[in-house]
């Protein structure tokens, strides 16, 4: 994928729940708010993680594209 993350990852801060996957682990915070803000700290780094391999991927897409494309030199006066 051009993210590297799955969808549902950056929708909701963590894996899909698979029903023959065994549960994850589980975590107790000391608050509510703690969860939220693990939750919001899980999504802004995969967000970066996802807009920073999409420009890789985009830089690899144009290095392939112009492997094999011709650079043609024009001159003024010339048809084209």
């Amino acid at each position: 994928s051009s993210t590297g993350i799955s969808p549902y990852q950056l929708a909701f801060g963590r894996r899909q729940r698979h029903p023959f996957n065994p549960p994850a682990t589980t975590f107790v915070f000391s608050k509510p708010h703690d969860y939220w803000t693990q939750v919001i700290k899980y999504r802004n780094a995969a967000l970066k993680q996802a807009k920073q391999h999409i420009i890789h991927q985009q830089e690899q897409s144009k290095i392939r594209f112009d492997k094999n494309r011709p650079h043609p030199n024009f001159v003024l006066g010339d048809l084209v």
